[in-house]
């Protein structure tokens, strides 16, 4: 009688084992369906803002642009739910504070080609995750440097070395540019 409620507890066991695993879940390396579309609107409204956005050049549209932005990304917060999911967000929040803080700052201050710099590397990262396809080889490169969650270090250098790369970020890591 034993050896059959042993036989019985274990099949048991493994009916549950088996049915916990058959649950869908979704892998921690994979955004969610939901997550992906908003955060693609995120990016969408990045880039119908003009990118020399300063105190200089802007005017209603931009601002209204930005709000867009402001709330494209405030949606996907709310659809982010996997640890992939959460990670593109904060890059998307990264961007749309950047984006803000070229108001800031005018043109010809080094602090506005570091921030538009900071904006178009977390814009990118972001981009490598939510539509890979629209990058070229050597923006997915640009992508796999990870460096703009940097606090210090790649953002405090020199300016002219960033108005380079900003140039070469615009035009060479989108297709179709």
């Amino acid at each position: 009688m034993k050896k059959i409620m042993i036989v019985v507890l274990a099949m048991l066991a493994l009916t549950i084992g088996a049915y916990a695993q058959s649950a869908p879940q979704l892998p921690e390396d994979k955004l969610s369906s939901d997550f992906k579309e908003n955060a693609w609107r995120a990016i969408d409204a990045f880039w119908r803002i003009p990118r020399w956005l300063s105190p200089d050049t802007v005017d209603t549209t931009d601002k209204k642009l930005l709000i867009e932005a402001d709330k494209a990304v405030d949606e996907a917060k709310y659809k982010a739910s996997t640890p992939l999911d959460k990670t593109v967000f904060h890059l998307l929040e990264l961007a749309l504070i950047s984006q803000k803080h070229l108001l800031d700052y005018r043109m010809l201050n080094p602090l506005w080609s570091q921030t538009l710099g900071r904006f178009l590397q977390c814009d990118i990262e972001a981009e490598s995750y939510i539509m890979p396809d629209i990058l070229t080889e050597q923006g997915m490169v640009q992508a796999q440097v990870h460096s703009c969650t940097n606090d210090a270090g790649d953002w405090s250098g020199n300016p002219t070395r960033w108005t380079t790369w900003i140039g070469q970020v615009t035009y060479e890591a989108r297709k179709g540019n």
